[in-house]
């Protein structure tokens, strides 16, 4: 995410979006890998405090994948969610977030079948059917530019999720699958920037790698995002928000039910199907493609 954002441009390996820009990581996922209410909010009120004008925000709020304003348990975590992203606008921070990778029309709620996601092993999860009142943290916040993805042909990457009213924007995040129609991935159809590994030792490697994902095109948008504070550094957020997307490139909806890898799972090729619905502005693409060049031009 942070090559996408700002890799230098220095003759090796790649170059960021805005290779210019100053970036920093703000700690909020656990050692276990989740991300909690606490956490989170510390991290949009300290990037806040220390001068940042856009965060990146490629996850969702622990444990629960969404969080229901009509549960007890879960509405105070929208409120403090709420409050925090405020409070962020209000000190000139952009918080950019990822759709997700669930294929989920976000505007159109379904059955939650995975959380909570930190049960021990003999727990399942609940299954829960969730309605409107329940919403993915943070890319359902308002004041957050949401971003769904794209693969090559700048059609929806297969695992996107949507949503009218929901997606602001899209970008590029990869379609391994869309060649084959999902029977196997081609890796250079994803993203590639910088990552890293660990090699037979255990030990991390750094390089370079292909990965695919709303956390691949959230951070298209966020350099896009610093690109354009760099030619217009009085923009509010708000401002910042609208001039994203009156200088994106419009993507039209396909027609009919959309599925560019109907042969990812042997005994359901429905998996992937989605229904683009909206005009100009729709549920894949939002208000259309982030575009660097418009935003310095």
């Amino acid at each position: 995410m942070a090559g996408t954002i700002a890799a230098a441009i220095n003759g090796v390996g790649v170059t960021g979006v805005a290779p210019g820009v100053k970036v920093a990581a703000v700690k909020v996922v656990n050692d276990d890998g989740f991300i909690y209410p606490e956490a989170a909010v510390c991290g949009f009120i300290w990037a806040a405090e220390h001068g940042m004008r856009v965060t990146n925000n490629s996850y969702y709020i622990d444990p629960w994948e969404f969080n229901c304003r009509n549960d007890a348990r879960q509405r105070p975590v929208w409120q403090a969610v709420q409050r925090a992203i405020r409070y962020s606008n209000s000190k000139g921070v952009l918080n950019v977030a990822s759709a997700g990778n669930s294929n989920y029309d976000l505007a159109h709620k379904f059955v939650d079948p995975n959380s909570p996601n930190n049960l021990p092993d003999d727990q399942e999860p609940e299954v829960r059917t969730i309605t409107g009142a329940c919403v993915d943290l943070p890319a359902e916040a308002p004041g957050v530019v949401t971003v769904s993805a794209v693969g090559p042909t700048g059609e929806k990457s297969y695992y996107s999720s949507y949503g009218q009213g929901v997606v602001d924007l899209t970008a590029p995040g990869g379609d391994t699958r869309f060649r084959t129609k999902g029977a196997s991935r081609n890796l250079p159809d994803g993203i590639l920037s910088t990552t890293w590994g660990l090699d037979d030792e255990g030990n991390v490697i750094n390089g370079w790698g292909y990965k695919q994902g709303t956390s691949m095109s959230g951070p298209h948008a966020t350099g896009v995002a610093a690109l354009a504070l760099s030619a217009h550094p009085d923009m509010t957020p708000g401002q910042l928000a609208s001039f994203l997307e009156r200088t994106s490139v419009a993507q039209s909806c396909p027609e009919g039910v959309y599925n560019p890898a109907p042969l990812i799972s042997a005994t359901n090729p429905h998996l992937y199907d989605a229904t683009c619905s909206g005009g100009e502005r729709n549920s894949f693409y939002g208000a259309g493609i982030v575009d660097a060049y418009n935003v310095v031009k």
